[in-house]
C-alpha cells in the first residue's frame, strides 16, 4: 500500500514545495526591494538555491520549524544546489547565493510578517516530506535511492548501484539495527578472492577548491588532487546488499569523515572506490556524487 502511494505523495510534496519557493521569492522581494540585479543567480535553479537557503538560515536563527521539518527543508535546499550545479551554476555563484541568503536571514527580524508567510507555507509543503519513506535523487548518469523504512536487518538507507563487469557494486549509507547509519560499499568480484583493502578516492577540497569536471564529470579526479580514505573495516555481505551479485560479496565500512568529504563535492563530480588485491592488482569502481548530500539529509529524518 505504501509503495503504491509513495510516488504520488512525493509528487504532491514537490508541487507544494515549488509553491513555497514562489512564495519565498515574493517575500524576499518584499524584504529586499531593489536587491535583484547583477548578483541574482542566472538560473531558476540558482534562485531556488538562494531562496531555500534563506529559509534554512532563517530557521536556524529563529527556530521556525520542528526538527524534522527543518531537516526536510535542508534536504530540499541541497537538492536545489545540485540542480543549479547541473545547469551550469559555478561554485562561486552558488557560494554567493548562499552568502546572500544567510546575510538576508541575519538582517531579517524573526517577527517579520513576510517571514511568517514563508513559514506557514513551508509547514504545509514540507510536512508531507517527513512522512515519505522513499525518494529518488537523480543525477546526470546515476541516481541515489533513499529508503527510510525501518528494518530489523542491515539495509541500504541511501544507495547508488553501478555495473562492475557482470556484477554490480552498491555504495551509500547503510542502516544497521543497533548502530548509526554508516557510509559503505558492497561488491563481489566473481572469480577473484576478496580484496584485502578498499579506499575511497575523492577530490581533496582543501587542496583543489574547484570541482573536477573533465569529460562532463565522468572522469575521476587525478592522483594529485585526491584525498584517499581507507575503509575502517570489512566483512562478508548479504548478497542482497551487493545487488544479488554472483561470487562472495564483501561489505566495506568507511568513517563519517569520508561521508562528510563526499557531501562537500560538486554534484557533477565522480568519486572512486579502489579495491586492492594481494596480487597487486587494483579494481576501480566509479560512482557519481550527484545529490548525495540531499539524500543524506533526507535519510537523517530517521526511519519510519
Amino acid at each position: 500500500m505504501i509503495d503504491r502511494t509513495a510516488p504520488a505523495v512525493c509528487l504532491a510534496a514537490r508541487r507544494r514545495a515549488t509553491a513555497v519557493v514562489a512564495a519565498a521569492g515574493v517575500a524576499l522581494a518584499a524584504m529586499t526591494p531593489g536587491a535583484a540585479g547583477s548578483t541574482t543567480p542566472v538560473s531558476g535553479a540558482g534562485q531556488a538555491w538562494f531562496e531555500r537557503s534563506f529559509v534554512v538560515a532563517a530557521d536556524r536563527k529563529c527556530g521556525l520549524f520542528p526538527k524534522e521539518l527543518g531537516a526536510a527543508l535542508q534536504a530540499s535546499a541541497l537538492q536545489a544546489r545540485g540542480a543549479a550545479a547541473r545547469v551550469g551554476e559555478g561554485p562561486e555563484a552558488l557560494s554567493q547565493g548562499l552568502a546572500r541568503a544567510e546575510g538576508l536571514a541575519a538582517s531579517t527580524a524573526c517577527d517579520h510578517p513576510d517571514l511568517a508567510v514563508v513559514r506557514d507555507r513551508a509547514v504545509q509543503a514540507y510536512g508531507a516530506w517527513t512522512g515519505l519513506r522513499r525518494m529518488n535523487f537523480p543525477g546526470q548518469r546515476n541516481a541515489w535511492q533513499a529508503d527510510r523504512t525501518r528494518r530489523d536487518v542491515a539495509a541500504w538507507r541511501l544507495s547508488q548501484t553501478v555495473a562492475v563487469g557482470k556484477a554490480r557494486a552498491v555504495a551509500g549509507l547503510l542502516a544497521r539495527p543497533d548502530a548509526a547509519d554508516v557510509l559503505a560499499v558492497a561488491v563481489a568480484f566473481p572469480g577473484k578472492s576478496r580484496p584485502y583493502a578498499a579506499r575511497l578516492a575523492v577530490r581533496d577540497a582543501t587542496r583543489v577548491n574547484l570541482p573536477w569536471l573533465r569529460d562532463g564529470g565522468a572522469s575521476p579526479p587525478p592522483e594529485w588532487t585526491r584525498l584517499n580514505l581507507l575503509a575502517a573495516s570489512s566483512s562478508a555481505a548479504d548478497p542482497v546488499l551487493a545487488g544479488e551479485t554472483e561470487g562472495e560479496a564483501a561489505l566495506w565500512l568507511f568513517s563519517d569523515a569520508a561521508a562528510d568529504a563526499l557531501a562537500k563535492l560538486d554534484p557533477r563530480e565522480t568519486f572512486v572506490v579502489e579495491f586492492l588485491f594481494r596480487d597487486d592488482s587494483v579494481a576501480r569502481v566509479r560512482f557519481e556524487v550527484g545529490d548525495f548530500a540531499a539524500g543524506r539529509a533526507f535519510a537523517a529524518l530517521g526511519p519510519l
